[in-house]
Formats: C-alpha cells, structure tokens, sequence
C-alpha cells in the first residue's frame, strides 16, 4: 500500500458546517499510531488509528487562499519512557462547530513505509517526525493532499518551508517531478567524513549527471532495508549537490540499503545546500 490520506466523512461534514456557521476550523488532538490498514479500506471511513501508540501535535499551520497548510508532527521527547516504535499512520481531530464533540478531520496511512522511531534518551536530540499537508478546498466540500510522503527535520522545516514549502508543493500537484533513481547502497562504499556533523560519521553520494543542486531529494528506504537504515542511523534528510545527492548515517552499515530517490524540481536560486524530504531511516540528529 501507498502512502495516503483522506479527510474523512466526519471530517467533510465537520467541513461543511464551518462553513454554515462562519466559524473557525479547532484542531483538537493529534495521534500517530503504528498499525497498518488493509488494501481495500476506504480511508474516508476510519474513525480511529489501527493501533495507538502516542500524542502528537500540530506544528505548524497557515494558509493561503483556498489552501490550507498543516504539519503534524511528533516528538519523543513529548514521551520519555515510550520505547522505540515503528510509526505507520496519524489521525488529526477537530472539535464540531455545532456539538462540541471531537470528529476525526483526516486519517493517514504510510502504507508499507513505515518509519523508525528512535525512542528519547537523554543527552542525544529528540526523534521529531513532521508531515507537510497541504488541504485543498474545493466547491464539493472535499480536500485533496499534494506532499512528499517523507519527513524532514525540525530545523529544516523551520529555516526552508516559508521558502520552499509552498513552491513544493505546487511543482508537485503540477507534476514537477523531474528524476526517480532506484538504488542499492552498498554497504562497503560508505565513506568517512572528515568534517561530520551532529553525530553522522559516514556519508554516500549517489551520482547521477541529471541532478542539480536546484532538487529537493525525497529518499524512500524500501522495506526490507528499513531495518538495516534504522541500525546504522540512517539521516532523516537528503541534500543534493550538481551531480548527486548526499545521504549520512551514524555507523557504517553492515548490510546494503535499497531505496528511491524522487527528485523535484523547486523555486529559488542556484544554492547547493538544498534540504530534501526524509529517508526511513533516523539517527542522533532526528529532530
């Protein structure tokens, strides 16, 4: 299954009735769990997760015209003492203009890629995933996603999405995806870094002539490397440079990581220090 979101029935109707009464949408709970839906279920329909597993939270939110953009994120250090988990969906609430009660806005599944999540431990930076949405109104009362199905940093996300959100988001819902590579890391061509950073010790440059440091990198680990990416620290971002993108993990890997690297294109100038989406994998600077 693929990565995807509905607003659900509740949530369309919840919709509906902010707009009957002119008040204003009320997030009031965020969950992310780590069960996994079947193929055939119509993610309008769900009520709850599949399996709960913590609180999370809304991060950010704005929007712009008919768009409205939300970033649903966790935070391990929100739950210390909560072991390491596999996130593999969230669900947003949001409190009824009419009853008062709390109705399910939107539900969303990662489908079979489910992240790691490193569980807080004092003394290393917190595991903070955050999910980008952008919800579309439409005249049917309806709402559609346009994101990259990744995660990105805390800090990331504060110092590009005023920039480069906006601008990804379009080229996205205008299909301005321009590259997809499929890779197979090898775990012997890690290199050391002579200048690491926030703990990652080892980097690997996957080359291609096609790519430009104007990308932004959405790196999928495939499932049966989610594993070896979680052991090694894998980092939740990518950059890309002209000629290849960069991917760094705390330890060397013992095994090799198959992954998808969707490149697409974005605003801006001619800087080669370009954030990407996340990889499934996570290590110290997970924030």
């Amino acid at each position: 299954m693929k990565y995807g979101y509905k607003v659900t029935k509740q949530g369309r109707e919840l919709l509906a009735a902010l707009l009957a009464t002119g008040k204003e949408l009320e997030i009031a709970r965020v969950a992310v769990g780590s069960g996994k839906v079947s193929e055939d279920t119509d993610l309008a329909d769900m009520t709850d997760l599949v399996e709960y597993v913590a609180e999370g939270k809304i991060a950010q939110r704005r929007h712009v015209d008919n768009v409205l953009y939300l970033t649903v994120q966790y935070a391990s250090n929100d739950t210390p003492g909560l072991p390491a988990f596999y996130l593999g969906e969230f669900i947003v609430w949001a409190k009824h203009p009419t009853t008062g009660g709390e109705v399910v806005l939107l539900y969303a599944t990662l489908g079979d890629y489910t992240q790691p999540v490193m569980a807080y431990a004092e003394g290393r930076e917190p595991d903070v995933r955050q999910y980008p949405l952008a919800l579309v109104l439409s005249d049917e009362i309806n709402a559609t996603i346009s994101c990259p199905a990744g995660l990105v940093t805390y800090e990331d996300l504060q110092s590009a999405v005023e920039t480069a959100c906006r601008d990804m988001v379009e080229s996205m819902a205008s299909g301005g995806i321009r590259k997809t590579l499929e890779a197979t890391l090898a775990a012997d061509q890690w290199q050391p870094d002579p200048n690491p950073t926030n703990g990652y010790i080892y980097f690997y440059e996957l080359a291609d002539p096609a790519i430009t440091a104007k990308q932004i990198p959405n790196v999928t680990v495939a499932e049966e490397s989610l594993t070896a990416a979680y052991e090694c620290g894998m980092c939740q971002t990518a950059t890309a440079f002209n000629g290849y993108v960069r991917m760094k993990c705390v330890e060397k890997p013992t095994k090799d990581i198959a992954l998808t690297c969707t490149l697409s294109e974005r605003g801006g100038s001619d800087s080669e220090d370009t954030s990407g989406a996340a990889a499934d994998g996570d290590a110290p600077e997970n924030k």
